[in-house]
């Protein structure tokens, strides 16, 4: 289980992709529709979003058959192509929650590659805003 964000590089905009584990396998599928919203509205909730998605989700699993298609009415590649995209995800055994950067290898959610673990940041379960948006502006600098 994670969170997708994808920081547009022209505009002032973010979109949120939430990913659910499947429960037979190890892969995630996306669980609801792209969420879009302005950056300054991200900065104002986004700290929320994201521990509101952990906790609804901590038990929730998701098979194939039940994934929300993300990008309805969207051109996809074209929509990626403007793009940052940075992962968050919560090791659930240490209950760290860990910003990465990503790449696109190809423009599609299936395309999303990690980039070296060097460039993560990693947050203990209490992190505060503060420390969650300073994981998150380093990591989205690593990107820019």
């Amino acid at each position: 289980m994670s969170v997708t964000i994808l920081v547009d590089k022209t505009l002032p905009t973010i979109g949120i992709v939430e990913w659910l584990k499947d429960p037979r396998f190890s892969i995630s599928y996306p669980s609801k529709a792209l969420l879009l919203m302005p950056m300054d509205e991200f900065r104002n909730r986004g700290v929320e979003l994201v521990r509101a998605h952990f906790a609804e989700y901590e038990r929730v699993t998701l098979e194939e058959k039940d994934a929300h298609p993300v990008f309805e009415g969207i051109d996809c590649k074209k929509y990626l192509r403007q793009q940052l995209p940075v992962n968050i995800s919560r090791n659930y055994g240490t209950v760290e929650i860990i910003i990465s950067p990503l790449r696109f290898r190809t423009y599609s959610l299936g395309g999303l590659q990690s980039l070296d673990k060097e460039l993560q940041r990693k947050l203990k379960a209490d992190y505060s805003p503060q420390e969650f948006w300073d994981a998150f502006d380093a990591v989205l600098s690593e990107l820019s």
